[in-house]
């Protein structure tokens, strides 16, 4: 893992050895953000740590923490203190011989294959749900029986209504039934016949045509004519 003995390493090795560092979000951010600083051997870093604090969105405190838990970790050395005030600390990017002790390193095919695992979970849940099945085209109702209103009588044979029918009740076009079925009574009882019409259960008499002129008797034709 180490090119040198003092831990001086490439900044593309540095890297890749943090990416797989086992050290909580808050250190990893702000050392993944030292290493835009750092030349590509590692070296002249030295962004400050409000400068740092801006860049990772984290407060003064908290990079100056995750500054604290690299160095312990054996990730970054101090070069130069800062002398005055305005200034700040220069380090610089390496691997201490002894990283792997103070830190949880995972391999790269460890690292392979539990992102593979992550990923196979998640398929897993979020699996798409199978296509529904079509909805079943809705079958035709069978003709239903219609008949008198409360007001009247229909001739169900011929589609003559009667003289007491409600208005909104007419028959259709092409001499079929009416265009609006009335409400059943409570007393007529209809069965379907063949045909689509119905046939009331009671028998009615027919309806008097009141156009129709009353017929004289012949007894009394007789009695005029002679007169």
């Amino acid at each position: 893992m180490l090119e040198h003995a003092d831990g001086s390493v490439t900044l593309r090795q540095w890297v890749d050895v943090v990416r797989r560092a086992r050290l909580g979000r808050t250190p990893k951010a702000v050392a993944l953000m030292l290493a835009t600083y750092a030349d590509n051997d590692g070296r002249h870093v030295f962004p400050g740590v409000a400068r740092l604090a801006v860049d990772c969105e984290l407060t003064y405190n908290v990079v100056q923490t995750a500054l604290q838990r690299l160095r312990q970790a054996g990730l970054i050395d101090v070069v130069r203190k800062a002398s005055r005030p305005g200034q700040a600390d220069e380090y610089r990017l390496i691997l201490a011989a002894d990283v792997l002790d103070r830190i949880d390193v995972l391999t790269p095919g460890q690292h392979a294959g539990t992102a593979s695992e992550l990923a196979a979970r998640r398929r897993g849940r979020y699996r798409p749900a199978a296509p529904s099945r079509p909805a079943e085209p809705a079958q035709p109702l069978p003709p239903t029986a219609w008949g008198a209103d409360h007001d009247g009588r229909c001739d169900l044979h011929t589609g003559a209504w009667g003289a007491g029918h409600s208005p909104s009740y007419r028959p259709g076009p092409h001499g079929g039934g009416p265009s609006v079925p009335p409400a059943p009574h409570g007393d007529r009882h209809l069965h379907p016949t063949v045909t689509g019409t119905c046939t009331p259960r009671r028998h009615h008499p027919p309806s008097t045509d009141r156009t129709t002129p009353p017929t004289i008797p012949p007894l009394m034709l007789f009695v005029r004519t002679s007169r």
